[in-house]
Parts: C-alpha cells; sequence; structure tokens
C-alpha cells in the first residue's frame, strides 16, 4: 500500500511540474529600432532598450503580451506579440509632431469648421425658401 501511495503522489508531481511548463512559453527576440535606443517595456514593464540585441520574452499561459517602444521626441509604438510572432522585430520610430504643428492643425480645424457652420446656415435658407409655399399670381 505505501508503494501505491509513493507511486500516486510521484505521478502527481510530474504531472504538476509539466503543466507548469506547458503554462508559459519563454521567447527569444530581436527588437532593433531607427533611431536606437528606444526603451521597451513588455507588459508595462520596462525591459531594456533597443540598443540590447537580445529580449527574452515569457508568454504566460501561451497568452500574448503587449509590446511598446518609447523615446523622447518620437511617437510610441507598440505591437502584440504572440508566441508564435517572428523573432525579428524591426520598429522605425516617427518623429513626435511638435507643438507649433498641432497648434497649426488646430486652427485649421477651428476655421474648417467655421466654414461648414457657414455652409449649413447658407443650406438652411435655402430650405427654408424652397419650402415656403409660392404665392398665386394674378
Amino acid at each position: 500500500m505505501n508503494k501505491q501511495r509513493w507511486f500516486h503522489g510521484l505521478a502527481l508531481l510530474v504531472l504538476t511540474a509539466a503543466a507548469g511548463c506547458a503554462a508559459r512559453t519563454e521567447r527569444l527576440f530581436t527588437v532593433t529600432s531607427i533611431p536606437p535606443g528606444a526603451k521597451i517595456y513588455v507588459d508595462g514593464e520596462f525591459r531594456g532598450t533597443t540598443d540590447e540585441a537580445r529580449l527574452a520574452v515569457v508568454f504566460p499561459h501561451r497568452r500574448p503580451v503587449t509590446l511598446r517602444l518609447e523615446k523622447d521626441k518620437y511617437q510610441t509604438t507598440g505591437m502584440v506579440l504572440h508566441p508564435e510572432s517572428s523573432s525579428k522585430l524591426p520598429f522605425f520610430l516617427a518623429e513626435a509632431p511638435k507643438n507649433d504643428e498641432i497648434l497649426e492643425s488646430l486652427q485649421n480645424i477651428e476655421r474648417l469648421l467655421g466654414n461648414m457652420r457657414n455652409i449649413e446656415r447658407h443650406l438652411n435658407r435655402i430650405q427654408n425658401q424652397l419650402d415656403r409655399p409660392e404665392e398665386p399670381s394674378d
């Protein structure tokens, strides 16, 4: 009876260990960026920069994780990373718009909205004229 308990205990231990191994997958990725030096975050945790060639990523229960790259004066970028994703991850970082470019864009939007309001008023006047009944002519 003791041998049988010992065997069941050992079998349970082996199955638990096997389930634990299947529950997580680890992959090695090469993350590069132009320009180099971007900070790499995996699920919000800082993991290094794109100057460092390799990045080990653990996928708990083979679920995807989020990869985010940040660099001053550049737009933040990223992707959802799956265990099956390519091992080479090159990124091109676009420059962040400057404050004066943003202000100019907002001013252009305000002008367009003003033009649209003028067009709407003009169309309403035309509609009102069309809706008026014609007066009979003698």
